[in-house]
C-alpha cells in the first residue's frame, strides 16, 4: 500500500511507508593504505587539467577516470576531475557521489568536499554535500578523521560507519549506517528512517523539476520514514499532508512547505 498513514507511531511521529528493498601526515603506516582521511582543505588540487562531469535533474551517471575509479552521481551533481602523473585529485561541488576507488600505493586518491578532504589509496565510500554538511558514508576499508584545526585524536571509521562535517570541516560523531537506505539511491530508490525532513527534502530535490521549500524551520528536524521510487517524490509531500503535519503550496516552480496550525485541534490523552 503506497498511501501514507494516517495515525501516529509510539514516539508521536507520522509513519510513511517503507519498502524494505580532511590534510593527513605523510607516511601512512602500512595497515592503513586502504584508509581514508579527511583533513582542513587547502586547495581541490595539485595541478593537471580540470575535466568536469554534471548531471541532470532525475539522471544518475557512472563515469570511469582515468586510473579505473568509477565514480556514480546523483541527480544534479558535480564533479571535477583533477588528474596527471602524480596527482588523482577531484572536487565533489554539488551533490552526491559514490566512489569505487582503483588502489594506487604511489598516488593516493583525495576529495575535497567544501573544506572537507577525504584520502584514499583504494576503497568504496559515499560522500553527500547537503545545503549545511557533508556526510561521508564507509562502504569498504578503514577511515582516520581528523578534525579541522583540531588537535585532538583523530577519529577511525570501518565500513558501515559514518560521519557528518560542517561545511567549515568540523566533524561530529562516528555513526553506523544502513547501506540499504543510505546509498539506495543508486538503485533508483530513496529509502529514509527517522530521517530529518531536511536531509529528506535536499536529496529529494535532485530528482524534482519543482524544488521543494521548507518554509517553516520548525519542520527541520521532522523524523521522516519512506521509500520512494525516484520518480514518486510527489508521494513525500502527499504524506505530509495526509499525516496533518503540513500544508502543501504550489507555487510556479516552487513547492512551500508550512506547518499546519493546530493550536484549535484537541489533545488526545
Amino acid at each position: 500500500d503506497d498511501s501514507f498513514a494516517n495515525k501516529n507511531n509510539k514516539t508521536g511521529h507520522a509513519i510513511l511507508p517503507l519498502l524494505t528493498s580532511r590534510r593527513m601526515f605523510g607516511g601512512i603506516a602500512a595497515s592503513l593504505l586502504a584508509a581514508i582521511f579527511l583533513w582542513q582543505a587547502t586547495a581541490p588540487y595539485e595541478g593537471g587539467p580540470k575535466t568536469r562531469y554534471e548531471t541532470a535533474m532525475g539522471e544518475l551517471k557512472t563515469v570511469e577516470l582515468p586510473d579505473g575509479t568509477k565514480v556514480t552521481l546523483a541527480g544534479r551533481s558535480t564533479l571535477d576531475v583533477y588528474f596527471s602523473d602524480e596527482t588523482r585529485s577531484v572536487e565533489l561541488v554539488d551533490g552526491q557521489a559514490y566512489f569505487d576507488v582503483t588502489s594506487n600505493k604511489s598516488h593516493a586518491f583525495v576529495v575535497q568536499i567544501g573544506k572537507t578532504k577525504v584520502r584514499v589509496v583504494g576503497t568504496e565510500f559515499d560522500i553527500q554535500k547537503g545545503e549545511d554538511d557533508v556526510r561521508v558514508s564507509v562502504v569498504k576499508g578503514l577511515v582516520e578523521v581528523a578534525e579541522n584545526e583540531s588537535i585532538a585524536p583523530s577519529k577511525r571509521l570501518k565500513a558501515g560507519e559514518q560521519i557528518f562535517a560542517s561545511l567549515d570541516g568540523n566533524l561530529g560523531k562516528i555513526q553506523t549506517f544502513q547501506q540499504e537506505t543510505d546509498i539506495s539511491w543508486k538503485l533508483g530508490r530513496l529509502e529514509y528512517i527517522n530521517t530529518p525532513l531536511t536531509r529528506v527534502i535536499d536529496e529529494v530535490n535532485r530528482y524534482r523539476i519543482d524544488k521543494i521549500i521548507l518554509k517553516d524551520r520548525s519542520l527541520a528536524d521532522y523524523p521522516i520514514t519512506i521509500s520512494l521510487a525516484l520518480d514518486q517524490t510527489d508521494r513525500l509531500l502527499t504524506g505530509l499532508e495526509h499525516s496533518g503535519v503540513a500544508n502543501i503550496f504550489h507555487r510556479y516552480n516552487r513547492v512551500i512547505i508550512e506547518a499546519k496550525d493546530t493550536s484549535e485541534k484537541p489533545v488526545s490523552k
